[in-house]
């Protein structure tokens, strides 16, 4: 599909794909796989009425084990099971960046699998909203009086952060 190519294309900052009722199957989320392994900047994919199912969104979390871009992934009705929610809520224990997952109207029966995802998720999602506080912070203290120092001291992940973000 071409929209998978300009996905791996470097000269396209991509940031949202559709790929609602495109009868996407093993073979699309494969290749789409791969692409979201090195992409760097797809923020939002929807993949809304396919039929993905337990194997594509185990392959789907594989990918997101090293994608650190993708904040927000719709699966609805794609035919996941108790077993695709599974992969995605042990992907949710490393990948931090996802905040907003859709999984309604697919065949998942497991309460927990589902309760933990929303844990999960949850605690991205402020996690981000904390970071983003800091980072303002941050910057408002190093235009205020230059303190990397000071601020190196404090948290030297914040710092990084900072450093990374606005030079």
């Amino acid at each position: 599909m071409d929209q998978i190519q300009q996905l791996l294309d470097k000269k396209k900052a991509i940031t949202y794909l559709d790929f609602n009722w495109k009868n996407i199957d093993i073979q699309c989320v494969q290749a789409l796989a791969e692409a979201l392994k090195i992409n760097t900047t797809l923020v939002t994919l929807d993949l809304e009425f396919n039929k993905i199912g337990d194997q594509g969104t185990e392959v789907l979390a594989g990918a997101l084990k090293i994608n650190n871009t993708l904040t927000k992934l719709n699966l609805r009705v794609n035919r996941i099971g108790n077993q695709g929610a599974q992969s995605l809520m042990n992907i949710l224990r490393i990948n931090t960046t996802l905040i907003e997952l859709d999984l309604c109207s697919n065949q998942i029966c497991n309460l927990d699998t589902m309760t933990e995802i929303h844990d999960k998720l949850k605690v991205n999602y402020i996690n981000k909203q904390r970071l983003q506080c800091l980072q303002i912070l941050c910057l408002e203290k190093l235009e205020q009086s230059n303190k990397i120092n000071e601020i190196k001291t404090l948290n030297p992940i914040i710092y990084t952060s900072c450093l990374t973000k606005y030079q």
